[in-house]
């Protein structure tokens, strides 16, 4: 049998393995952006990165937008895998396919 495929983003056609392992990256990405912070989480307010708006305000906020971050991959992950456990429902469901006659 093969593997059931569903389009991800309405984009992607992928296999649970493969989602998977996209969803493993990308919390590893999200672990490595938040030691990056841990290094500059105690960076004096006359920093030269303090001047800087935008990096000032990252730093400060950066915690929080990766906790949003992950809950939100993990409700897309919640839902992507009941798709996937919906069609696969659907696949052994189905009669398998009768080889055609010589």
């Amino acid at each position: 049998m093969e593997p059931v495929r569903i389009k991800v983003y309405g984009l992607l056609p992928l296999t649970r393995r493969r989602y998977l392992t996209m969803q493993a990256v990308g919390l590893v990405l999200l672990l490595a952006l938040f030691v990056v912070w841990l290094g500059f989480a105690g960076v004096p307010a006359d920093h030269p990165l303090r001047r800087i708006p935008v990096a000032a305000w990252l730093l400060d906020r950066l915690p929080l937008i990766l906790v949003i971050v992950l809950l939100w991959e993990a409700v897309e992950t919640a839902y992507v895998l009941r798709r996937f456990a919906r069609a696969e429902a659907e696949q052994r469901a189905r009669p398998p396919a009768s080889p055609p006659n010589p």
